[in-house]
């Protein structure tokens, strides 16, 4: 890991290819979440410049966020909603889009994940009993970008 004076760090095992998303963790500025178009989800410690844990979708993933402390949603182009336990390593599908997955938020107020896709659709999923609870179709067109705030999309 680099400092530069003005307090930059370029971290270290950086994804070979675009980097797509990079979330840092809740209540923390010590964990950061990046995914990547080499189809990679990498979290580092940035305060000591480590790679901590690294999993991978089948094609480029898009976006990424943290649940808590130690769980993760991610979704890219392979129009998966993938779940990812840092503490045990168990990943998991949570579901599907007809086309890629733009956008991945996770609402404490409502236990929600929120995806939004190129399939012109925003589907809640409910993060405890891992299902699709609400699709809600976008006159607009494709979803590229989202944001989420307490109970607020």
């Amino acid at each position: 890991m680099r400092m530069s004076q003005k307090g930059e760090v370029q971290i270290t095992n950086a994804p070979v290819d675009v980097i797509s998303a990079a979330k840092f963790a809740p209540s923390s500025n010590q964990f950061l979440l990046v995914s990547s178009w080499d189809t990679s989800v990498r979290l580092y410690d940035v305060t000591s410049n480590t790679l901590r844990h690294k999993f991978f979708h089948s094609s480029p993933v898009l976006d990424c966020s943290f649940l808590d402390s130690v769980k993760t949603v991610s979704g890219g182009l392979d129009n998966g909603v993938k779940l990812y336990d840092l503490n045990t390593h168990i990943e998991s599908n949570l579901g599907s889009h007809d086309a890629a997955v733009k956008c991945v938020e996770y609402s404490s107020m409502v236990n929600g994940i929120l995806t939004g896709s190129w399939d012109r659709t925003v589907k809640l999923w409910d993060a405890r009993e891992r299902e699709c609870v609400g699709s809600y179709e976008q006159s607009g067109g494709k979803v590229y970008a989202m944001s989420c705030i307490e109970e607020k999309l």
